[in-house]
């Protein structure tokens, strides 16, 4: 009887299919266990009425499996139109961690005029998946 199995063979055959069986268990698993959940906003605050040369002072509270990111890691946009990208330490949350309640004041941008607009704040994490929660402001002049 000859030693080496011929690849047509049945044990080579049964060997090779047990080997894929395993590889694909092991890869789903590992695909699974290596992404993180996207981040979640818990609770948000975000006031109906601004002044126009005034803060917006923002609550949220955030879960973020993949960790807050150092440099975007939240973004206020003003429908579409202005978009504020802020630092973890921007808003009182430490880069790294997995989740911040914060409270935060920016500055409504100069360019916007008085009016309605739909203000989103976006939450991200280190992979670039986000959460976000929007809320319609009042831009008016004092």
């Amino acid at each position: 009887m000859n030693p080496v199995m011929k690849l047509g063979s049945k044990p080579w055959g049964w060997v090779l299919g047990l080997l894929g069986v395993a590889l694909v268990g092991c890869g789903a698993d590992a695909l699974t266990a290596s992404t993180p959940l996207p981040p979640l906003i818990t609770s948000s605050d975000i006031p109906s009425v601004v002044n126009r040369n005034g803060f917006l002072e923002l609550g949220v509270s955030v879960s973020v499996p993949g960790r807050i990111p150092a440099e975007l890691a939240f973004q206020v946009s003003w429908s579409g139109i202005e978009v504020q990208t802020l630092s973890a330490a921007q808003v009182n949350c430490v880069s790294g961690e997995v989740s911040c309640t914060t409270r935060f004041r920016i500055r409504p941008p100069l360019s916007l005029v008085p009016g309605s607009y739909l203000v989103s704040l976006r939450v991200f994490d280190r992979l670039g998946q986000s959460a976000v929660v929007t809320g319609t402001v009042l831009l008016r002049d004092p």
